[in-house]
C-alpha cells in the first residue's frame, strides 16, 4: 500500500465518504471530517483522529467538497456498487490537494 503525500493535508485531514445502498436501489452518501491534532499526519480515529463535521472544514474546501461531492458519489458507484451487485456499503477517504484546489482519492 502507498500513498502520495501531499504538502499541507495534515492541517485540513480527511474526508471519509460512505456509501449505503437503500432498499429501493439508489445510494445515499454522507461524509466526516477527520482530523488528527496530535501533529500527526493520520487521521484515523485509532490514532488520534477526530470526526469532525464536514461543515468544519475552511470555507475554500468545503465549496469544493460541495461541487465534488456529486461525483465523488458516482466514481464509489462505479468503482464497487456497480461492479459488485451484492454490495450494500463501501466507503473512500479523500484528501485535500492544496495545489489544485480539489480533493483527491486517497484510499478506497
Amino acid at each position: 500500500f502507498a500513498q502520495h503525500r501531499i504538502e499541507g493535508v495534515e492541517h485540513n485531514g480527511d474526508l471519509r465518504l460512505l456509501a449505503a445502498r437503500a432498499t429501493d436501489g439508489s445510494l445515499v452518501a454522507a461524509a466526516i471530517r477527520r482530523v488528527n491534532d496530535t501533529g500527526s499526519i493520520v487521521a484515523n480515529m485509532a490514532a488520534g483522529g477526530q470526526a469532525m463535521p464536514v461543515e468544519t472544514l475552511p470555507t475554500p474546501l468545503l465549496e469544493a467538497w460541495q461541487k465534488q461531492q456529486p461525483g465523488l458519489v458516482t466514481l464509489l458507484k462505479e468503482t464497487f456498487f456497480d461492479v459488485y451487485p451484492g454490495l450494500d456499503f463501501a466507503g473512500a477517504d479523500f484528501l485535500y490537494n492544496p495545489g489544485s484546489g480539489r480533493w483527491q482519492l486517497g484510499e478506497l
